[in-house]
């Protein structure tokens, strides 16, 4: 284990270290050579262990904990041309963690954290055991960042200083479980061959202890599991039964507050690069300055396969990927009031940004597998409503005393999953029954507020205000004989594929009128293409035992947009205006795309349940518009209506 802060400037020595470095290394490593352990002939059987693990647990009260580079590496290798023999058992096991660590120093706290952990047994490598053997590796990573804040703080144009709170975490994760290279496994026993990856987020930039400001939450996530027999042996590995599984996990938060008084500007451009990126914006641009700005950013690729090799067991195989994921995002500039800081009067807009890449995906491609009790491939996505999406955007309110420039919020929640389970390739089967079964569930909710008196639950008014809410969902379960592949040799094939997504899209905005034009526009928007699919895709002909399909989904998408506006005494024009709209795909489908040959029965079923609701709601009591020009009206109804855009 290494820990490496850097040292003091020469021009100041007392000054703080820019960060601290945290390193943990371990490895076990078998090049060549042999193993052997045979016991005593008795009770007493020899097993073989090679285990790793780096753990780190940076301290968050250093000196320089407001920047933290942490790293675990944990490695178990066998390779080149090294034997294990043993009379019992065999486990290699990598281990790598982070955390759990809370960053908690003043006004901005910031980790970049690595975990790796590969288990493999590869080269040449020949590993010969009587009992059951185990290629395990696990990624552990639990990391937060709440800088804390005070009313003392306030943004400083003079040094470029604005934001009051900044929280960042970045996350890279890998796991890796493997027989590969040109290595072979002969178990008596159970063969295993497990990578799990779990990762805990929670950033908290909140400036609503500071005087003004805005407060900063990114969280950041990028985890790869992958657990698998890629070998190219010609001989081929052998076991009692083989189970690979690749799992992983995220929970992620990230939570930012904005001050009293509101930001006048961003340290960065909360649409730029390493921010929003392109993401935060409508038809008029992109939003530049918030109040409050959240972000989480997450990609996952979890994989569970067997590629080109021979695989034989007197029971099972079992090939699974499975993956959960809970992630929240807040940008809430409710805190926003008008009445903090050296000017009172800085922008309460609230941003919250979601967006994810998800893929999980378990295949057999080649090879030759023989498993007499059957071969299962399987992507598991949670069962329905454990894995959840939600950004929720919120805009700072009016008090008797403050004023506030801008106000709006804007909530982004984008989604693009793949859960699929395939056979590919041309392997051969030895005509035992094949099962390939993927399930995908997700339910994501993206909700932007104005804050008002008319619309009832948000508080008080904003002067204007502008709410703006999107969901963009791309969800396909996959189960499938995939396009092009060539199996041969597989008895009764069962091929199941169950998919449900919920989505909910809604807008709430208002604005309290004065004694000058009062305006609201509010627009919420989804995109929801669910596709569920059971069946055999183009290529050549295909022969076997028997054929059952079956596709069933579920898929709810709900949007909504209500907007308020109260003209004051004196006010001349009272406006709202409300917009919904979904785009729906829903599909669900089993079918054959390629000629089928099977000796026994043949059934396809598709099952699809899609419910829609969209609803607008807008209201402008007390409203007088004969002293406003039309061209004045008529310029401001467009430019509200392109919120839609």
């Amino acid at each position: 284990t290494r820990v490496h802060p850097p040292a003091p400037t020469a021009s100041d020595p007392s000054s703080p270290p820019e960060s601290l470095d945290h390193d943990a290394d371990a490895s076990v490593i078998v090049d060549g050579g042999s193993l052997t352990a045979t016991g005593d002939g008795g009770a007493a059987t020899g097993g073989i262990a090679l285990t790793a693990t780096a753990t780190v647990v940076p301290d968050a009260t250093a000196g320089t904990a407001y920047l933290v580079l942490a790293n675990a590496d944990a490695v178990v290798d066998v390779r080149g041309g090294a034997t294990i023999t043993a009379s019992g058992d065999f486990t290699a096991t990598a281990t790598s963690t982070v955390g759990p660590v809370t960053l908690i120093k003043d006004y901005g706290d910031a980790a970049f954290v690595t975990s790796n952990a590969p288990a493999t047994v590869g080269g040449e490598a020949a590993v010969n055991v009587d009992g059951a053997a185990t290629i395990s590796a696990t990624s552990t990573v639990d990391v937060g960042a709440t800088p804390q804040t005070d009313p003392s703080k306030d943004e400083d144009p003079l040094s470029s200083d604005f934001d009051a709170a900044v929280a960042i975490l970045s996350v890279t994760a890998s796991a890796l479980g493997k027989v590969t290279g040109n290595a072979r496994m002969i178990v008596g026993g159970a063969l295993g061959i497990a990578a799990a990856n779990s990762a805990k987020l929670n950033a908290v930039g909140d400036a609503h202890e500071a005087g003004s400001g805005a407060g900063v939450a990114i969280a950041h996530l990028s985890q790869t599991t992958d657990a698998a027999i890629d070998s190219t042996n010609a001989t081929g590995s052998s076991a009692a039964s083989l189970a690979i599984l690749a799992s992983q996990t995220a929970d992620v938060t990230a939570n930012a507050k904005a001050s009293p008084g509101g930001a006048s500007q961003n340290n960065k451009n909360s649409n730029g690069a390493g921010r929003g990126n392109g993401q935060a914006s409508t038809s008029d641009g992109g939003l530049g300055i918030s109040g409050a700005f959240g972000m989480a950013l997450t990609d996952s690729t979890t994989t569970g396969r067997i590629v080109g090799a021979k695989v034989t067991t007197t029971g099972t195989q079992q090939v699974t990927a499975r993956g959960k994921n809970t992630i929240a995002v807040t940008g809430d500039g409710g805190t926003t009031t008008g009445s903090g800081g050296a000017t009172g009067n800085g922008v309460g807009i609230g941003i919250a940004l979601l967006i994810t890449d998800l893929s999980t995906r378990a295949f057999v491609q080649g090879g030759v597998i023989d498993a007499a009790g059957g071969l299962t491939i399987a992507a598991e996505g949670p069962d329905t409503g454990d894995s959840s999406f939600t950004a929720t955007a919120v805009s700072g309110k009016k008090t008797s005393g403050g004023s506030i420039a801008v106000a709006g919020s804007f909530a982004l929640v984008k989604i693009d999953a793949l859960t699929s389970a395939t056979i590919d390739g041309a392997g051969s089967f030895a005509n035992r029954a094949v099962a390939i079964t993927s399930r995908g569930a997700h339910k994501s909710t993206a909700k932007a507020t104005a804050k008002q008196e008319l619309g009832g639950d948000n508080g008080s008014a904003v002067g204007a205000g502008a709410s703006v809410a999107l969901s963009l969902i791309r969800d396909h379960i996959v189960g499938a004989v995939a396009a092009g592949a060539a199996p041969t040799g597989i008895g009764a094939l069962t091929i199941t594929a169950t998919g449900a997504d919920d989505a909910t899209t809604q807008t709430v905005g208002g604005s309290d009128g004065g004694t000058s034009a009062t305006l609201t526009g509010v627009a919420s928007i989804a995109i929801h293409n669910v596709r569920t699919f059971a069946g055999v895709l183009a290529g050549p002909a295909l022969a076997l035992g028997s054929l059952a399909a079956t596709s069933t989904q579920t898929a709810k998408a709900t949007t909504s947009a209500t907007g308020a506006t109260k003209a004051g005494s004196g006010s001349s024009l009272a406006l709202t205006i409300s917009f919904a709209l979904a785009s729906v795909d829903h599909e669900s489908e089993a079918s054959i795309a390629r000629s089928v040959a099977a000796t026994g029965p043949v059934s396809l079923t598709a099952d699809g349940g899609s419910k829609t609701t969209t609803n607008a709601e807008a209201s402008a009591p007390r409203t007088k518009i004969m002293n406003v020009p039309n061209s004045t009206l008529d310029s401001t109804i467009a430019k509200l209506r392109q919120l839609a855009k």
